[in-house]
């Protein structure tokens, strides 16, 4: 099933909040600026800086808010409150922010789709090792792996999977301190929108254990599993596509083998080719 929550773009700043004379109405009815399709187009520009897409602004939908404030959606329906506050932090001069928005799923969904969904499997397209990359005070080994899924009933987007992973280690008397994986959307890839990602926050484990990444898309799930010693640091970025994962040593640098791994999920339009710029990197202290 499509995401129909999708773009959502708030427009709650005082720039937006115009007092221009009120000659439009939102889906309840209520009055809006004269010049909401100027606030519609300027949420549109916003929405294809983060995915490479422009939605059709006749189909945009703008609701009045009960503090005042204008949220421009595409379902302004399934969106049931939304506040904004700032409050006192207790410390001179700082303040900080609160933001909540509260959304309805679909009341229902086909059972046809469903079936169609539950059917999709998902196939590997692409998978690589990279040569060693190695210097005076250490090295770190990388590999990736892209799968498609298949059968996902969506005749409008294709669904990809990315898995990123590494091992690195410090040499002689260096030890490693940390140890990144970074993924961002290439200049030669179809537009992405976010679908899923693993892990979803920072992982502080202390010893080493095993750990489970799995994502989903369309109903059908694809995991593995990898070890982790320490911390995990993740980035997820607003830029659908793009993700990192440091591996951090919880006190002093490691003499032995760590871990760094992380899964995400896009989806692109049919027939379309998501395409990754992948990075690598370590750093090291005397032990």
């Amino acid at each position: 099933m499509k995401n129909t929550l999708l773009p959502v773009t708030v427009a709650m700043l005082s720039c937006f909040a115009v007092q221009a004379n009120e000659s439009l109405s939102d889906s309840n009815g209520a009055r809006l600026p004269a010049d909401m399709l100027d606030i519609k187009s300027q949420a549109n520009e916003r929405w294809f800086e983060l995915t490479g897409q422009y939605g059709d602004v006749n189909n945009i939908k703008a609701k009045r808010l009960a503090d005042g404030s204008i949220l421009v959606t595409k379902t302004p329906k399934s969106v049931k409150s939304m506040t904004f506050d700032t409050y006192d932090t207790g410390k001179a001069g700082e303040s900080g922010s609160q933001f909540q928005l509260v959304v309805e799923t679909p009341d229902k969904a086909s059972k046809g789709a469903l079936r169609q969904i539950q059917a999709g499997s998902w196939g590997m397209q692409a998978h690589n090792c990279f040569s060693r990359y190695e210097g005076s005070t250490g090295w770190i080994d990388s590999c990736y792996k892209v799968h498609k899924l298949s059968g996902d009933g969506d005749s409008n987007y294709d669904y990809f999977q990315l898995e990123h992973y590494a091992t690195a280690k410090g040499k002689s008397i260096w030890g490693l301190t940390s140890a990144t994986l970074e993924a961002s959307k290439a200049s030669n890839s179809d537009s992405m929108q976010w679908v899923d990602w693993n892990p979803r926050a920072d992982l502080d484990v202390g010893n080493c254990s095993t750990v489970s990444l799995q994502v989903t898309a369309q109903a059908v799930g694809i995991s593995t599993s990898h070890n982790i010693c320490d911390k995990w640091d993740i980035t997820k970025y607003s830029t659908p596509g793009h993700f990192k994962n440091e591996w951090k040593s919880s006190s002093s640098a490691q003499r032995s083998e760590r871990e760094v791994a992380y899964m995400i999920a896009v989806k692109v339009a049919q027939g379309g080719w998501p395409v990754w710029s992948l990075s690598h990197n370590y750093d090291t202290r005397l032990l």
